[in-house]
């Protein structure tokens, strides 16, 4: 596992700047009689709250039925994408393409908006139906680049018309291992489709997958060209940094790291209050791959594949999840699944724990 190329690009991190974050976030309730903007020192990124009777499953209240997801729309008219001349956090939004204006528009996903000086990130997170899966929509001054595709096509359709309305092209979107969760939605988003060659042989190896409502995803639909390459790419005047990551989630994956804003995008290398998967069977690969992670210093920002963005305090949570899995997984799956929610029953994603069951235990009950 190289670290070659993270560890070169440290000494191009400047100093951190203030992150502004605003997180349009389907579990506050009540529509807010204001925008809101939010000023946090960059090891400060907020969490996500719940109200314990949040399901996750609707998006809503699971015993309220006027407890609704809102998200920061608003039916102001615009040039069919988000207003740019409000603060971050304030954006107005009227779909791009769309006639009229779309009034009370409600978001199922949370977008969270960070700005970066000359790169804004907005990180769409699936809601809890979809193990909270995001994409991470990486804004450069005249262009978009994409990572990963999300799973079910209705919420890969609402982060795309997210990032459409930016008003600027999509340059690509990169998926960055071959787990359907990532690219089944790819195609939804009318851009190139780009991969390492291995995540673009584990997909074509893989074949057609369903996502969770059934529907059958060709795999011809969401085969990338495997043209990333390991090393540094300037995009639009932005440095990124591309390296590929052996064992772990996945057995091959894509670390994305833009180091002159000090941005990591980590992907499924990190959860963040979610249940991990275990199904590849290789915890031991990602504790050395978040060993790896923790250890390039200058980076504030932490893109996680299962929840909202984090610091680099995330890494101490994900070890700690490491430990406790490779101590309680043993040949009992539905022992394993009690035992785990038992230390973390404030994780999203139970059903991740199933979907691993299933292949760790494929040959056992469990």
């Amino acid at each position: 596992m190289s670290t070659s190329i993270i560890r070169k690009s440290i000494s191009r991190r400047p100093e951190p700047l203030d992150t502004i974050v605003k997180t349009w976030n389907p579990t506050r309730w009540g529509r807010p009689s204001a925008p809101t903007v939010m000023r946090f020192p960059s090891s400060r990124i907020p969490t996500t709250s719940r109200p314990a009777s949040f399901d996750g499953r609707n998006g809503s209240c699971g015993t309220c039925k006027a407890h609704r997801p809102v998200s920061r729309f608003d039916s102001k008219e615009s040039s069919g994408a988000l207003d740019r001349d409000l603060q971050v956090g304030e954006y107005r939004f009227v779909a791009a393409g769309t006639s009229g204006r779309r009034e009370g528009t409600m978001m199922n996903g949370t977008v969270t908006v960070l700005d970066k000086g000359t790169v804004r990130i907005h990180s769409y997170m699936a809601p809890a139906n979809s193990v909270n899966v995001t994409s991470q929509i990486i804004e450069t001054p005249e262009r978009l680049i994409v990572v990963d595709g999300q799973f079910l096509e209705a919420y890969a359709d609402e982060a795309a018309e997210y990032a459409h309305a930016l008003g600027k092209p999509i340059d690509r979107l990169v998926i960055t291992h071959g787990h359907p969760d990532h690219y089944a939605g790819a195609a939804r988003w009318g851009a190139p489709l780009v991969s390492l060659p291995e995540v673009h042989d584990a997909i074509v190896a893989r074949g057609d997958v369903h996502d969770p409502t059934g529907r059958v995803v060709p795999v011809a639909d969401v085969t990338p060209d495997p043209s990333v390459r390991v090393g540094e790419e300037v995009i639009d005047g932005v440095l990124f940094t591309f390296e590929h990551i052996v064992g772990g989630e996945a057995h091959d994956q894509l670390l994305i790291s833009l180091p002159e804003h000090g941005v990591l995008v980590a992907q499924d290398l990190v959860y963040h209050d979610v249940h991990l998967y275990f199904g590849e069977n290789d915890i031991a690969g990602w504790q050395e791959a978040i060993e790896l992670l923790a250890g390039a210093e200058g980076y504030d920002t932490v893109l996680a594949g299962h929840g909202l963005p984090a610091t680099a305090a995330v890494f101490d949570e994900v070890r700690r999840y490491l430990t406790d899995g490779a101590e309680l997984l043993g040949a009992d799956g539905d022992a394993y699944k009690k035992a785990i929610i038992a230390r973390y029953p404030d994780y999203a994603g139970q059903f991740v724990i199933d979907i691993a069951n299933g292949y760790l235990f494929a040959d056992r009950s469990h």
